[in-house]
């Protein structure tokens, strides 16, 4: 008698042996995909500030000018976009929504010509 065909403990052991290979390997793919996420989250951020720092040398004396009280300026994506060239959409890895060109950045003014630059929080197009 010819059989052709996998008996019960064959397929049995095959589905085992996936079912640990998945349980293995699918948590580290996950994890590898939100390093991912995170990774280009603080890209994106980098992208923003260094943006901003362009507009800062190229307008200096008018964020001198407008500066407030506390020695702070904010402008908007839309700024860095129209002025400066930043790319659109912007898009937020982590929630790969696109993120408003209302959002915006702050740039405090300290002594001796030093700005820090603060993204966020992002606003969301809906």
């Amino acid at each position: 008698m010819n059989k052709k065909g996998f008996t019960l403990i064959e397929v049995l052991s095959v589905i085992i042996i996936l079912g640990v290979l998945s349980v293995i390997t699918v948590p580290m793919i996950i994890g590898n995909i939100e390093e991912t996420k995170k990774v280009a989250y603080e890209q994106l951020l980098e992208n923003i500030e260094q943006t901003t720092q362009l507009y800062i040398r190229k307008n200096k004396d008018s964020i001198e000018g407008i500066k407030t009280v506390n020695n702070e300026v904010t402008i908007s994506l839309q700024d860095l976009v129209d002025k400066e060239g930043l790319k659109t959409p912007v898009i937020d890895p982590k929630t790969e929504k696109e993120i408003s060109l209302t959002t915006t950045v702050l740039i405090l003014v300290k002594p001796k010509g030093k700005y820090e630059v603060t993204v966020g929080p992002f606003i969301y197009e809906e």
